[in-house]
């Protein structure tokens, strides 16, 4: 499957509609070519899909994911191990803001969307900024030294599995920036459940692994992709002028 997927990614290309999207919403072409991001069309798709279970839930070669725009996500080592689909048009949002397909090994490998060619400069020392999503990525990209590496985790979560990877390769400074909200607030400090279990946020399980050079930024504005959108590059200089840049 993953040989598939592969072969239907090379096969597709970036609409001129979702480049502009992209571009409106902070990514540079640098960033877009760097990501691998492309439009999704199973009509391009000439080889018959080996995973009947993906098909039965993303319709004939993935036809769901059609006119969305695709963003792979990576294991360190490279290897592709799933995607999400991410729908921007207006018409589509009302039904589904965005579908993710994850092979097997996405069960035990960190998922993060911005690791192609990292691992070598995060073990050479670079600092890193942990985001919550791709357009969080595209806006800090325009304020945060190109030395350092801004990761994603596309959604609020530090799995034990990123934690692992932190404390392997890490050498600089890890800086968490989440969303100001109650999701992305808890992911970092940590919550108290429905039935009363406490769960560790980001802080917590970095430090059980040993890892202490941590920074839980703190700043004004929903997220740093809303604050691009509202503010552009001036904003953000401004929101995080008190960040370690």
């Amino acid at each position: 499957m993953k040989e598939w997927l592969e072969k239907a990614l090379k096969k597709s290309t970036l609409s001129e509609e979702a480049r502009m999207y992209l571009l409106g919403r902070g990514a540079r072409s640098s960033d877009i070519e760097r990501l691998g991001l492309v439009t999704w069309d199973s009509s391009l798709i000439d080889e018959e899909c080996p995973d009947k279970e993906f098909e039965d839930r993303y319709g004939e070669n993935g036809s769901r994911f059609n006119d969305s725009i695709i963003i792979p996500c990576y294991s360190p080592s490279g290897k592709l191990i799933g995607f999400e689909g991410r729908f921007f048009q207006k018409e589509r949002k009302v039904k589904a803001k965005a579908l993710k397909h994850y092979l097997k090994p996405a069960k035990w490998v960190p998922i993060w969307v911005g690791i192609q060619g990292a691992t070598e400069k995060i073990d050479a020392g670079a600092n890193i900024w942990i985001v919550e999503g791709i357009f969080d990525l595209f806006a800090l990209s325009w304020v945060v030294p190109e030395t350092d590496v801004i990761l994603s985790t596309e959604g609020a979560s530090c799995t034990w599995s990123r934690v692992k990877y932190l404390a392997r390769w890490s050498r600089g400074v890890i800086h968490l920036v989440y969303d100001n909200d109650e999701t992305g607030r808890n992911a970092i400090e940590g919550w108290v459940d429905e039935g009363g279990t406490r769960k560790k946020g980001a802080l917590e399980l970095l430090a059980k692994a040993g890892l202490h050079n941590v920074v839980d930024i703190r700043y004004q504005g929903k997220d740093p992709g809303q604050i691009w959108t509202d503010y552009g590059r001036e904003g953000l200089e401004r929101m995080f002028s008190h960040a370690s840049f």
